[in-house]
């Protein structure tokens, strides 16, 4: 067995476990999702698909879109809900059938590299990272958000090196594209691109310019996008969050932290913990990692990561505050690893048919243990969490079709109400109905129930293993009700779910 078809085999491997996983968790209940995207997916299967009014299930009070992201993941997954008759596994396929286009960008970047002998080599390195592992078939727009990035840089990157009306207009629409569907993700991918084409081409103006339309273009059509969605957000009735950033000082943190956030060594400590589970599972193979970094022909390894370590110095809280922003770190983590796996088995055993096989094996045994240290690192047993389901099932017992709920802990988008088929509005807690003309408002809107939960027992024991959190016990549900709510008759108690019958006056 030659090396090139060890890496194929790994890659194979890794292309079938990826495959199969969200399948398999689907059938037996479990899908992995984002609530607020697969809800959005979910409205739109029922009503009809409006790239132009998304909307996030209980995200308002008036049920007006909520736009953030161009809705391309939520319109095919609504059409694959629509064919699996509901199934949330359709949705999971989707997915992966998106996430497998950016296996082509990134092969083409393993062949530069390592030729034939070695693109397989780090398309397995590609699939055998935790993260993209479980977000590749994540009933969300993130894998779709990474292959969008991979194919902007190969299209500039085209159109940069070669020239042609064609590549601009293929190279800015994929770049207006990714741009559009997640900021930082096109971010990454630009500057790597620019960084790797300018390096050897830094005092050619034909270059510049090519690199300058495609900015231009999709800063346009970025800019343009912003200003319709902001526009719809303005119009909401007590949303969840003000997402409008140039309206809310909260979410200029949110997006970029300040320099307190960015200077804090326990920030960056978490975050590197953090990353070393998503992207390569194993401490142990950071020396591997390394390696294929420091390899002289691996430059777009080198700038994928600077693109990255950028877009990270700017959107700070945003990409370290969540996981699957690390995703922009994996075609830098692949290339490097794909170049340091071939390097280390080569320098290790002679191409001789014995020794290979035994190499590629071995090389499986390991990718395989740092892949399941990484998952649980990650701490994927939330989504095998039976809470969710025994809540909206409670919910649904307890409160009728025609109800309107006000729900407190029921998801950012929406998670216990499309669970429970019920309609509702997401709130953090009930202070603001000590308005009374709030209070009357939400009356006249028809909202007639309350509902509070508490975060699950399982949440609760993993965030308990953080470090300084062993007294962690969630909040009690007197964080959440205000004096008037406390007076209104409740329908159902116990120790994880209040449901409370709002009093007409």
């Amino acid at each position: 067995m030659d090396f090139k078809r060890i890496g194929l085999l790994v890659a194979a491997i890794f292309a079938f476990l990826t495959l199969v996983y969200p399948l398999a968790s689907a059938w037996f209940g479990f899908a992995p999702y984002r609530d607020q995207h697969l809800g959005t997916a979910l409205i739109y299967m029922e009503e009809g698909v409006n790239l132009l009014q998304a909307k996030i299930v209980g995200f308002n009070a008036n049920h007006l879109p909520t736009i953030q992201e161009v809705p391309w993941w939520q319109a095919g997954a609504a059409w694959a809900l629509r064919i699996g008759a509901g199934w949330w596994g359709a949705a999971n396929l989707f997915s992966l059938m998106i996430f497998s286009l950016g296996v082509s960008p990134i092969f083409r970047m393993g062949k530069r590299m390592l030729g034939d002998e070695g693109a397989w080599w780090v398309v397995a390195a590609f699939l055998a990272q935790p993260i993209v592992f479980l977000y590749a078939g994540t009933a969300s727009p993130d894998g779709m958000s990474l292959v969008a990035a991979l194919w902007a840089y190969d299209r500039i990157r085209a159109f940069a090196y070669k020239g042609g009306w064609i590549r601009a207009v293929i190279a800015s629409v994929v770049a207006a594209l990714a741009a559009t569907i997640k900021l930082p993700f096109f971010m990454a991918a630009g500057i790597a691109v620019a960084f790797e084409v300018l390096w050897e081409n830094f005092i050619k103006p034909a270059v510049w310019g090519r690199l300058a339309c495609v900015a231009t273009f999709s800063a346009i059509a970025l800019l343009l996008w912003t200003r319709y969605t902001d526009s719809w957000l303005e119009k909401a009735l007590w949303p969840l969050v003000d997402l409008r950033v140039g309206h809310n000082p909260e979410m200029v943190f949110w997006y970029f932290g300040d320099w307190a956030y960015r200077l804090s060594p326990a920030v960056w400590t978490k975050a590197i913990w953090r990353m070393a589970n998503c992207l390569l599972g194993s401490f142990a193979l950071g020396g591997v990692l390394v390696q294929g970094l420091c390899l002289r022909g691996n430059k777009e390894a080198r700038a994928w990561l600077l693109g990255a370590v950028l877009t990270t110095a700017v959107f700070s809280h945003l990409v370290l505050h969540h996981s699957h922003y690390y995703l922009m770190f994996s075609p830098a983590v692949a290339l490097a690893m794909g170049g340091g796996w071939m390097w280390l088995m080569k320098k290790c055993f002679p191409k001789e048919e014995g020794f290979s096989a035994v190499a590629g094996a071995g090389l499986i045994l390991i990718t395989f243990a740092a892949l399941f240290q990484g998952l649980i690192g990650m701490k994927v047993v939330q989504q095998f969490d039976p809470y969710p389901k025994r809540i909206a099932k409670l919910v649904q017992d307890h409160t009728k079709k025609e109800d309107r709920l006000l729900i407190v802990g029921g998801g950012w988008g929406g998670d216990v109400l499309f669970r429970a088929k019920r309609n509702g509005l997401s709130i953090w807690n009930t202070q603001f109905l000590e308005d009374s003309s709030n209070l009357k408002k939400a009356r006249d809107l028809g909202f007639s129930k309350l509902v509070v939960v508490r975060e699950s027992p399982l949440l609760v024991a993993l965030q308990k293993t953080n470090p300084g959190a062993a007294d962690y016990s969630g909040e009690p549900f007197s964080h959440f009700l205000s004096p008037i709510a406390t007076r209104w008759p409740p329908l159902y108690e116990d120790e994880q779910l209040i449901i409370r019958e709002i009093s007409p006056n």
